[in-house]
Formats: structure tokens, sequence, C-alpha cells
């Protein structure tokens, strides 16, 4: 008798156990699969918010977007995003005390930081001190920019060096065009947005051929007008900043009077990202 009762109780403990792993296997079942339902259900949710923002920064349908939108749009398509920096003193920011002070570092930071699409966004510099207009053609930066097909080219217009060298304005010109054929040709479907430079000392001093830094200034703000090409008028932002602000020209230049200060390289970046940051 008592081993029938032990056997009894056995068996209604293995039932216990049997069915109570069923039971609770099933709860679990149920929690798994109400659980990827909800994945599922977020990321369909995500994928449609994407294609909203996709369709609405479309720049076919969206053409005077801010140049900001476009490279996020850049990065929903191809999961990438790179502008390249190519010029001479402007680019280099050599007047800067350290990196993180120069005008492209914060810019970098900045648009990382405004938007989730571009935390992921790359920035190459190819600039160098000293290059001109004639350093830019045939010193085989252009050639590395195109290789990188970037979505956004900024162009020094190295206009500083071109007058401290003593290069014609007619080369000048010639130089410039050249410089933007290849940069649209070899990159049709990026954005390229020339920059003249800043103001610098004793701009109005002559250079060996006549010329003042400012004939250069005028000369090329005629040439990038006649042309449509996209541009920021540093010289012309800078000096306004000036006035608006009251401060003075040489607050914002190294002791040279040429290159920018820590000062001056945080009042251009706030140009760039005004311009970038605004439809067209």
């Amino acid at each position: 008798m008592k081993k029938f009762i032990v056997f009894l109780v056995a068996l209604m403990c293995i039932g216990v156990i049997f069915f109570g792993y069923k039971y609770w296997g099933n709860i679990e079942a149920a929690a798994e699969k109400e659980g990827r339902l909800a994945i599922e259900k977020i990321n369909k949710k995500e994928r449609i918010e994407k294609e909203l923002l996709i369709d609405r920064l479309n720049p076919e349908t969206n053409q005077t977007q801010s140049f900001i939108d476009f490279l996020r749009y850049r990065f929903l398509t191809k999961n990438k995003a790179v502008i390249s920096i190519i010029g001479g003193n402007i680019g280099a920011s050599t007047g800067a005390s350290t990196l993180s002070n120069t005008w492209t570092e914060q810019l970098f930071e900045k648009l990382q930081a405004d938007s989730e699409e571009l935390e992921a966004l790359q920035i190459v510099n190819y600039s160098s001190e000293g290059y001109s207009t004639s350093d830019l053609l045939n010193g085989g930066k252009i050639d590395l920019v195109i290789k990188d097909q970037p979505d956004l080219v900024i162009l020094g217009s190295s206009l500083i060096n071109n007058y401290s060298q003593s290069i014609s304005l007619e080369q000048t010109t010639s130089n410039l065009k050249n410089i933007m054929s290849k940069l649209q040709t070899g990159l049709p479907n990026s954005k390229i947005v020339i920059m003249s430079p800043y103001p610098i000392g004793n701009s109005k001093n002559k250079n060996s051929l006549g010329l003042s830094y400012l004939d250069y200034l005028n000369h090329s703000s005629k040439l990038i007008s006649q042309n449509k090409w996209d541009s920021i008028d540093v010289f012309k932002e800078i000096e306004n900043q000036l006035t608006d602000r009251n401060i003075l020209l040489v607050d914002l230049l190294a002791n040279d009077y040429i290159h920018l200060n820590d000062k001056g390289n945080i009042l251009l970046y706030e140009v760039v990202y005004k311009y970038l940051n605004h439809s067209r």
C-alpha cells in the first residue's frame, strides 16, 4: 500500500512538473512572440519614418534645401556623408592654437551634434598652407578629392596666396574656371561651394603687379556671380560681424596679420555653418 501511495505521489509530481513546464513554456513562447511582434512594429515604424524623411529631404523635390539637409539625405540613402575641403590658407587654419580650435574641426563637431544622420559624418581636409590657385590646379589635390567622391566640396579660392605671389588676375580667372570645371566634371552628383578669403591686414597694399588684395576679391566676385557658382562671401560676412560686434580685424588675426587666430576661426566657423544651414 505504501509503495502504491509513493508511486501515486511520484506520478503526481511528474505530472505537475510536466504540465508546469508546458505551461511556463507556453507563457515564455507567448512572451517571446509578443516581444518579436513589438520589435517588428518598432522596426516598421522606424522604416516608415525613415522613408518619409528621405522623401522630405530628396533634393529633386526640395531644390531650395540647405546643404546640411542635403548631407542628411546622402547619409540616409548611402549610409555615409563626406565633406572635402580644399584650398590654401583658409582651409589649413595654421593660425589656430590647436586642431580643436580650427574652424573645420568646430564645424565637424557641430554637424555631428546637430543631427543623428550626421553622427558618422567625415570631413577630409586637403588644404595646404601657401597654396595658390595654380598649386591647387597642378598639385594633384583635386584628383584626390574626386577620388573620394565626397557629397560636398568646400573650395577655398586661395586669393591670399595669388595676391602675395603676384599671380595675374587673368591667370587667377583661368585657374578658378579650370578648378571648378574639373570638380564639376569629376563630381557630377556632388555639391561644390567656393569660399572667398577673409579680410587681412594691409589689404590695400600693392603687390609686384600693382594689384591690391581687394582687386583679387572684386575680380573673383564678378567671376563667381557670372558663373552662378554656389559661394560663401566670407570677406563680406566677417566685415559685417566686425561692425555688428564692435570688434577690430586685428582681434581676429595672428601676429602676421594674415592668418586667423582662435577668435577668427570661431567667427569663420559661424559664418560657414550659417551658410550651410540655411535654405538656398
